[in-house]
C-alpha cells in the first residue's frame, strides 16, 4: 500500500529566509564563548550544524555582526562548491556568540506547529531536494554556485499531515544519531591510530620482548630498492594503474584503450610501491596489495623493500609517519613543481627496528586498519539505508500510520 501527500512549494512552508552579514574574520576560530564568530558555508553539511566552522571576527566588525543561530533552526548555505550549494544543518543548541554570515540563512516556519523543523531538515537533505538544488545553481565560477531564495522556495515538495511529520522525523533523528555515533567512533580509531604510529614507528613504545634490542638509523635506500622492469608483452590493458591520493591504485583501462604501446610502462610486482615523482611531496603514493603484478606509467618511480632487510608492511606505515612528511616538506619547500625520483626519497633517514620487530608493528597496523575500514563501510551503509529509507518514504512507498 502506498500513500501520496500533497505537494506545495517550499514558501508555503518556510515565511523567510534571513540572511546574516558579510563581515571580516581572522582565519581562526573563536577559542570560548566570550569570542565572536562568523560562520563558514562548510558549518552545514549533510542535515548537520558544525559550529567549529567559524572565523574569529576582528574587534572593529562585531557590532555589525547580526543574526545567530538557535536551537531548532535550520540554516541553509546559499553559495557553495556545486556539490553543495544548498547544503543546510540542524541547529540543537543556541550559540550566541556565533552568527551567520551573508552566504547562510536561518529558515523561519510559517507555522513551527504544523510543520516539522525535524522532518523539513531531512527533506532538504533528500536525493530529490538535491538534485533540485543543482539544477538551480547558478554562477560563472567553477569553485562557488548560488540559489536564490525565490528559486529555492518555489521548489515543490511532499507535504505530509502534522503527525506523520513528527514521526518521520523522529525516525530521521534517530538515523542522524546512529551516523554520529559510527563517525565519532570511526573518528577515535583514526586518532587512536596517528598517536599510536607516531610512538611505535619512533620506537617510543615497544613490545616487550623486543625492548632491549636498540634502533638503527637507517637511510631509506639500505631497507629499498628501486625497480625498473618494463612491461614488455607480459600485460595487458586490464593491468594499467594508476596512483591517485588518498585512494591508491586505480585502474586507467579507459583512459589507455585504443593508445597503443604498453611495452615501456614499468611493472609493479605485488608488495611494491610506485608514486609520480611530481606528486609524491602532497601523499600520491601507492602500495601493491592486490596481490598481482600490476603497470604504471613509465615516467612513475617504482621500488620495494630488500629482502631480509625491511618489511613491506612497515615501509608502508612509514609513509604516514612525522619523518616523512617532515622530508617531503623539505623537499618541496620554495619549489611549486616538486620532483622527488627514488634517488631523492634515498637521503631519508629513519629510526628501524630488526625485521620480526617491523613485522610485529605491522601486524599490529594491520588490526587497527582493518576496524579503521570496517568502520569506514559501516559509516557507507548507515548513509546508504538512511537515504533509501528517506526517498521510500518520499514516494509514498512506505506508509507511515497516523492516528
Amino acid at each position: 500500500m502506498t500513500q501520496s501527500w500533497p505537494e506545495v512549494p517550499l514558501s508555503k512552508i518556510i515565511r523567510e529566509l534571513e540572511a546574516g552579514v558579510s563581515v571580516n574574520g581572522l582565519d581562526e576560530p573563536v577559542a570560548g564563548g566570550e569570542e565572536i564568530g562568523v560562520l563558514k558555508v562548510s558549518c552545514v553539511n549533510r542535515g548537520r550544524f558544525l559550529p567549529h566552522e567559524n572565523k574569529r571576527v576582528i574587534p572593529e566588525e562585531v557590532a555589525r555582526a547580526a543574526v545567530s543561530p538557535k536551537a531548532g533552526d535550520i540554516v541553509i548555505s546559499r553559495a557553495n562548491t556545486f556539490d553543495l550549494v544548498g547544503a543546510s544543518g540542524y541547529v540543537a543548541e543556541d550559540y550566541p556568540n556565533l552568527f551567520l554570515s551573508d552566504k547562510l540563512w536561518r529558515v523561519h516556519l510559517h507555522d513551527p506547529d504544523t510543520d516539522s523543523a525535524r522532518w523539513l531538515i531531512a527533506l532538504l537533505n533528500s536525493a530529490r531536494l538535491r538534485r533540485e538544488f543543482y539544477r538551480r545553481a547558478t554562477g560563472t565560477s567553477g569553485s562557488m554556485k548560488n540559489i536564490g531564495k525565490e528559486s529555492l522556495l518555489a521548489i515543490r515538495v511532499p507535504r505530509p499531515p502534522r503527525d506523520a511529520q513528527r514521526k518521520l522525523g523522529s525516525v530521521m533523528e534517530y538515523m542522524d544519531r546512529l551516523s554520529q555515533q559510527v563517525d565519532l567512533v570511526a573518528d577515535a580509531k583514526r586518532t587512536f591510530k596517528r598517536g599510536l604510529m607516531q610512538q611505535l614507528l619512533a620506537g617510543q613504545r615497544r613490545f616487550a620482548e623486543f625492548r632491549d634490542r636498540p634502533w638503527a638509523m637507517h637511510r631509506f635506500d639500505t631497507l629499498c630498492e628501486e625497480l625498473s622492469d618494463r612491461n614488455g608483452k607480459q600485460l595487458g590493458v586490464e593491468s594499467v594503474m594508476g596512483v591517485f591520493k588518498g585512494v591508491g591504485f586505480e585502474p586507467m583501462r579507459d583512459r589507455v584503450r585504443g593508445k597503443g604501446d604498453l611495452t615501456r610502462c614499468k611493472i609493479v610486482p605485488p608488495g611494491a610501491f610506485a608514486y609520480n615523482p611530481m606528486r609524491l611531496n602532497i601523499g600520491s603514493i601507492a602500495y601493491n596489495d592486490l596481490g598481482r603484478a600490476i603497470l604504471v606509467s613509465p615516467d612513475y618511480e617504482v621500488f620495494q623493500t630488500r629482502r631480509d632487510v625491511a618489511a613491506p608492511d612497515f615501509v608502508n606505515q612509514l609513509r604516514y609517519s612525522s619523518r616523512w612528511t617532515s622530508f617531503m616538506k623539505q623537499a618541496g619547500a620554495g619549489s611549486v613543481r616538486v620532483r622527488i625520483y627514488f634517488t631523492d626519497l634515498a637521503h631519508l633517514r629513519v629510526p628501524t627496528p630488526a625485521l620480526d620487530e617491523q613485522i610485529r608493528i605491522a601486524e599490529m597496523f594491520r588490526i587497527v586498519d582493518s576496524e579503521i575500514a570496517q568502520l569506514a563501510r559501516l559509516q557507507e551503509l548507515t548513509g546508504k539505508q538512511k537515504r533509501a529509507l528517506l526517498a521510500r518514504l518520499l514516494s509514498g512507498e512506505l506508509t507511515v500510520p497516523t492516528p
